[in-house]
């Protein structure tokens, strides 16, 4: 604890001291700025030179405009201290000390100073006058110079430690120009236009440790040059024009760790020339384009780690240049002309971990070339000439990593040439010629000892086959490239992966038209469980299939479900295909259409079955399992026979001249879609059993047989009826066709059937029979019905008839006891006023309401219908919200036809509030002229509702209404003012 408080106390002295004691010296000469430093903008008015300093870091002055002269008199009076450094940019020189400026400032001492293009019109020279009074001064670079060194122009600055003069146009370097500065151990000289070095330059520089003297225009180096340079580790003569050197030329060099001469013109480097270096650890000889080397030439330089001898043309290497060097860890030989190496040119390198023989002309490998490199981690051999890859090369390289075969002509490579290489990462065998074919055989390949392969690289082969077994026991592969091989046939199984880090397998620009998700559905029915634990981060394998001839026909019908999401999610998360924007390759009548955009049922293929008639062309359709007929548009008179069995059939008999629709015996028996359509057809006598569609518009029907009409009210197939655009008679036959539309509005568009003689709907008209009777069975029948519901009413007010109630045994099954019908504008009437009195007490009845017992997701017609055939009653909020809603008036009619199919009065209408009578369509209107309903406000609304609900509750309920408070009228609504009390059952 004491520990922390002194380090924050510390700190914040520190931030006292160093962040927050420097401020804005007011001026009239300059303006000032304060940030994280301050900024001097001078003069005043029309600033030319910044000055940014933080004092006791540094001072940096830059000139932004021309300035004919040097005036240390526009700059403000600073008290910065001891410096880090000082930089000096874009201005011209003094013409006298630096120090001058630096007392302006009052700086007491500098470690570092930077002149970086310097416009200098008043002096051509840069003389020792210049850092005067500088002695303390250990770091000097200067660049982008334009003017020439006088030889002791260091003379003052006796304590450097480092001198940068890169990047200047320094053509002559004098004998003694460095002889004032014996404590130098860093000298770059880079980036100039020096072309000699005289003999002795170095001599008193015996603590240089780095030189650099790179891109220069030097042509030869000696022994002499470097004298007295007794430390030195790095020497950089790379980029110069350096033609040979002399075998002792770096005898005396023998602390030199690493020598680079590359980019130079260099032809013979001889075997004694780095015999004195045993310190060396790295050489550079790279891109010398006529290089030959001796042999020996690195033999012996047990410190010697980093070779580099790339492109240099180097047509063969000796079988001993690595002699005894035997802690090489890296040799790059990349982009020479060598056709062969002697066998044990890597003979005892056992700590070698990276190799590069890219770009040379090998076109095979001896078996035991390297079989002594038993660190090897990196092996790069594209680029040569390669054919074939045995089984012993690399059988003694048990810890590589990288394998990089890409760009050779490899067609054979044997299974077991990879079976050691139990630690490979990464292989890389693109732009060859390998087929991956191992005879009749499936699945064989060399990868299967490659336990720990990441990435695998296939590109640009001739396989024409996906490799089965290639993602077995490769739990860390990431990345597999078969792009641009000949692969037309993909099993969806064989991508499989356990890898929890998810495969991309690339397949762009193959052949592929099919994916075969067989076996990979039944896979993911038997494997549910595991894959949900196996993929909880989403891993999986992401196929990418852009550019292939892909078939959109039946043969890859689970990949059009798959893209539609109707297939097995769990494949999804075992394999994620990608396809973006491709296109159907076959067949012709999708050859432009975007796969992704394709649904199921788009897809037919050709059925080769005896049996479908001759005028007529057969598909199988996979998405409903139907052998879809296309006899449209064919001149047919007569109906075709059809003899395909073991399918469910759709025909299409559309635009033909028939008169008799299909009867019996002729084929039509599992035909559930059957399509008549712009024929002229006068009758129907007979429709398959199982029918689903019947489309019989644009004929010339004026009757519907009435066995037709019973055979359409008994089936439970029927989705569609299409009667449009035929001459319908409306007379007194058409009584059951208006009860059928009536009664079946769901799967038939009553308003299609228009009478001829009127051009009207025949729902619409209400008299279909004029005769006398029929006026008084008009008259006699409504009359009749309010007579027998007031008795009816009145014999259960007395508990008279409710021996004749048999319904418990009929709606046994069903789940609710009122499903109650409304318009959401009175959700809240519904919700506060009849649902606790329903649903509360000792007995309550079980409610069925749609905001809450309706699934999400389904169809909204649907589940109207399943509400009222699964509920005992119906009630009816009839209010003029009901009347304005669409969804109501269709659940009241759902509901109205179920009760007179089942012959029970099933619907309740509670009148809620004031109703236009206008707005009531005629089939209201029809039910409230026929049947009693409660309303709301009535005084004995409870007691009247009773009689209607459930006959089983009733006395249930009654006991506990006649235990509730009277109803209040409130602004024409109603509440309990209590809830009804605890009703003993006994």
């Amino acid at each position: 604890m004491k520990v922390l408080l002194v380090i924050q106390l510390w700190t914040l002295v520190f931030t006292i001291v160093i962040g927050g004691s420097f401020d804005c010296n007011h001026t009239d000469i300059c303006n000032c700025y304060k940030s994280d430093e301050l900024e001097y903008q001078c003069p005043r008015d029309t600033y030319k030179v910044i000055v940014h300093t933080v004092p006791g870091k540094y001072v940096k002055i830059d000139c932004y405009e021309s300035i004919p002269a040097y005036n240390v008199d526009i700059f403000p009076n600073l008290d910065v201290g001891d410096l880090e450094y000082f930089s000096f940019r874009f201005c011209p020189l003094p013409n006298d000390s630096f120090n001058t400026t630096l007392e302006k400032f009052n700086i007491t001492g500098i470690n570092s100073m930077q002149l970086e293009e310097i416009r200098s019109t008043n002096l051509k020279t840069l003389t020792k006058e210049l850092f005067y009074g500088l002695s303390y001064l250990k770091r000097l670079s200067f660049s982008l110079f334009r003017i020439d060194l006088e030889e002791d122009f260091l003379e003052h600055l006796p304590n450097l430690t480092a001198l940068y003069l890169d990047n200047n146009e320094i053509h002559k370097i004098e004998a003694n120009m460095f002889k004032y500065v014996p404590k130098l151990r860093i000298l770059h000289l880079s980036r100039n236009s020096i072309s000699y070095l005289p003999e002795g330059l170095f001599q008193n520089l015996s603590n240089l440790q780095q030189l650099h003297l790179w891109k220069n225009e030097l042509t030869t180096v000696n022994r002499n040059i470097f004298t007295g340079l007794k430390q030195l580790k790095s020497l950089e003569l790379s980029s110069n024009k350096i033609v040979s050197i002399d075998d002792d030329t770096f005898a005396d060099l023998v602390e030199l760790v690493n020598i680079s001469l590359r980019s130079n013109n260099l032809q013979i480097v001889n075997s004694n020339i780095f015999q004195n270096n045993k310190a060396l650890e790295g050489i550079r000889l790279g891109h010398n384009p006529n290089l030959t080397l001796s042999d020996y030439v690195f033999a012996n330089l047990t410190n010697l780690a980093n070779i580099n001898i790339d492109n240099s043309n180097l047509e063969t290497l000796p079988e001993h240049i690595f002699e005894g060097s035997i802690n090489l860890v890296e040799i790059s030989i990349k982009n020479n002309n060598i056709t062969e190496l002697p066998e044990i040119i890597f003979d005892n390198l056992r700590k070698l971990k990276k190799l590069n023989l890219e770009g040379n002309k090998f076109n095979s490998l001896p078996d035991n070339i390297f079989s002594s490199l038993i660190s090897l981690e990196e092996l790069y051999l594209q680029g040569n000439e390669l054919v074939e890859i045995d089984d012993n090369v690399f059988r003694r390289t048990p810890k590589l990593k990288i394998l990089n075969l890409r760009h050779n002509h490899i067609k054979t490579i044997h299974l077991h040439a990879f079976i050691e290489l139990k630690e490979l990462i990464e292989l890389d065998l693109s732009q060859n010629e390998y087929d991956l074919n191992y005879g009749e055989v499936e699945g064989l390949n060399p990868f299967s000892g490659c336990v720990e392969l990441q990435r695998l690289n296939l590109s640009q082969n001739t396989i024409d086959r996906f490799p089965e077994n290639i993602l077995e026991n490769k739990l860390k592969l990431v990345a597999l490239d078969l792009n641009y091989n000949k692969i037309s046939y993909i099993r969806m199984a064989s991508l499989i992966t356990l890898s929890p880090y998810g495969v991309k397998l690339y397949i762009n620009n193959n052949n592929v038209s099919v994916l075969d998700f067989r076996e990979i559905k039944q896979y993911s029915l038997a494997n549910t469980e595991n894959y949900d634990a196996l993929h909880n981060n989403n891993a999986s394998t992401i196929l990418y299939l852009f550019n292939n001839p892909l078939t959109c026909d039946c043969s890859n019908f689970d990949l059009i479900q798959y893209n539609d999401n109707k297939i097995d999610p769990v494949i999804k998360t075992i394999v994620d295909v990608r396809i973006g924007d491709l296109r159907c390759a076959t067949p012709r009548s999708f050859t432009e259409v975007l796969i992704k955009d394709l649904k199921p049922y788009h897809i037919n293929c050709p059925l080769e079955d005896s049996g479908c008639p001759n005028q007529c062309s057969c598909n199988y359709r996979p998405f409903d399992q139907h052998a879809v007929i296309n006899c449209s548009y064919r001149n047919l008179t007569y109906p075709p026979a059809i003899n395909v069995r073991g399918y469910k059939i759709e025909i299409n008999l559309d635009g033909n001249f028939l008169e008799v629709a299909p009867y019996e015996g002729l084929g039509y028996d599992t035909v559930t879609k059957l399509h008549l359509s712009n024929n002229q057809i006068k009758n129907i006598s007979w429709i398959p059993p199982n029918i689903e569609v019947l489309n019989l518009g644009g004929n010339l029907l004026r009757f519907m047989d009435s066995k037709v009409l019973e055979s359409l009210s008994r089936s439970t197939t029927l989705r569609n009826l299409t009667l449009y655009r035929n001459p319908w008679s409306c007379g007194c036959s058409a009584t059951p066709l208006q009860s059928y539309l009536l009664t079946h509005y769901t799967k038939v568009n009553s308003t299609d059937v228009i009478c001829a003689d009127d051009n009207k709907p025949l729902i619409h008209r209400k008299e279909l029979c004029k005769s006398h009777g029929t006026v008084a069975m008009a008259i006699t029948i409504p009359i009749l019905l309010i007579l027998f519901t007031t008795a009816t009413v009145w014999l259960y007010a007395k508990n008279l008839c409710l021996w004749f109630v048999t319904e418990e045994e009929l709606d046994k099954d069903k789940t609710y006891d009122v499903f109650i019908s409304y318009s959401h504008k009175d959700e809240d009437f519904v919700l506060q006023n009849l649902l606790p009195v329903l649903e509360q007490g000792p007995n309550p009845f079980k409610v069925c309401i749609h905001i809450r017992d309706w699934i999400p997701g389904e169809f909204i017609a649907s589940q109207v219908a399943n509400s009222v055939l699964d509920s005992r009653r119906t009630l009816v909020v009839l209010s003029e919200s009901f009347l304005e809603s669409v969804w109501g008036k269709m659940e009241f009619r759902t509901a109205h036809t179920q009760a007179i199919q089942d012959g029970r009065a099933r619907v309740i209408v509670i009148k809620y509030g004031n109703i236009n009578e206008q707005k009531l369509d005629n089939e209201l209107k029809s039910y409230l002229k026929t049947n009693t309903y409660v309303e709301w406000g009535d005084p004995w609304f409870w007691n009247k509702l009773k009689y209607a609900l459930p006959h089983s509750r009733q006395n249930k309920f009654y006991n506990t209404q006649k235990h509730a408070n009277i109803m209040l009228k409130i602004d024409d609504k109603f509440e309990l003012v209590n809830a009804p009390p605890t009703v003993n059952k006994d």
